[in-house]
């Protein structure tokens, strides 16, 4: 694959694939050159689902709602472990280690 000004792209060999390009700089913002190969299947669903709007535009859109609900995700785990954390305070870790040396649960 060539890159910069007058990219040539290969297909791949499958009926998938993805190539990048070098990032273009601009003096707002960085764009990366990125190639996409989806099945024939995939293409038309994209067709027939997007509406008006561009299909590059859409398949953005759906990155973009995909990477929000992992991120979302990410925030609920992240606000879940602290909480479980929180409630395991210095009194607890005391009592936890306390039980565990008077009932042992492994033989040594």
């Amino acid at each position: 694959m060539n890159t910069g000004q007058g990219d040539t792209f290969n297909p791949p060999k499958g009926d998938r694939g993805l190539e990048t390009g070098n990032p273009l700089t601009y003096s707002d913002r960085v764009k990366q050159i990125l190639r996409l190969y989806l099945p024939t299947s995939i293409s038309r669903w994209i067709d027939g689902v997007r509406g008006e709007m561009d299909s590059a535009d859409y398949i953005v859109s759906l990155l973009e709602q995909h990477m929000e609900q992992n991120r979302r995700a990410t925030e609920e785990r992240n606000r879940w472990l602290a909480e479980g954390r929180a409630q395991y305070t210095d009194q607890v870790c005391r009592q936890t280690l306390e039980i565990n040396e008077e009932f042992p649960i492994h033989d040594e």
